[in-house]
């Protein structure tokens, strides 16, 4: 079983050729999967560390260091725009969502996946004390970031106006939330065969919908007018 998670959902989604951008793009797993399908674009981070790794892994494409909330390309320039884990993070939801607006072609799409405000969404890694202290005892510095947890009605609330809901996917249970507890040891001590093995049990779950009460929510909305 591939272990693409978000990045293999969004890659299935893209129906078409077009420019995208890869907001938070992260070590770059969506432009690695789209390689050699006619999809161009850029990916884009907040973390020069992730962007080096990228660009190692995904020679071709072009990555640049630059923030949700401030993008450096003109109005209009995309075909599509990914957030895939990013908006639960941002400082202003509403101008990175501006941002977004601006830079997308009408009849694009953005494809967004978030934490889904469902039953378990108080089993979160990223919120808990153990996280915070684990980053302070391995001296990774910096504060935990703070998960968000939306609901369907509540993202489409905070998406612009001209924005259509087109699809959405649930996935995940609890299965999902604890497998980060567990990769967040087995990252940091190097063990990659054990985090290989407990993303491929992640994956199981993921690849499974819950409904409402899924651990993970994404969608695809459509930029009319």
């Amino acid at each position: 079983m591939q272990n693409h998670g978000r990045a293999g959902v969004a890659a299935a989604w893209m129906e078409h050729e077009g420019v995208v951008l890869d907001i938070g793009c992260a070590a770059g797993m969506f432009s690695l999967l789209s390689k050699g399908n006619g999809v161009t674009g850029v990916g884009v981070d907040i973390s020069p560390l992730s962007l080096r790794q990228a660009k190692k892994d995904t020679p071709g494409f072009d990555f640049a260091l630059a923030s949700a909330e401030q993008l450096p390309w003109i109005d209009r320039a995309f075909d599509t725009v990914l957030m895939l884990d990013v908006l639960e993070h941002v400082p202003c939801e509403s101008k990175a969502l501006a941002e977004v607006d601006r830079v997308l072609r009408p009849g694009g799409r953005l494809i967004i996946s978030v934490p889904n405000n469902g039953e378990f969404r108080w089993v979160d890694a990223q919120n808990s004390l153990l996280f915070a202290l684990g980053r302070k005892a391995m001296n990774r510095g910096g504060e935990p970031m703070y998960h968000r947890h939306y609901s369907l009605e509540e993202l489409k609330a905070l998406m612009p106006p001209s924005f259509r809901l087109s699809r959405q996917r649930y996935g995940g249970l609890l299965l999902f939330p604890l497998c980060g507890y567990f990769t967040m040891l087995t990252d940091n001590i190097n063990m990659n065969w054990l985090s290989s093995f407990i993303r491929s049990v992640e994956q199981v779950d993921f690849d499974h919908d819950y409904g409402l009460k899924s651990w993970h929510l994404m969608a695809e909305f459509i930029k009319e007018g």
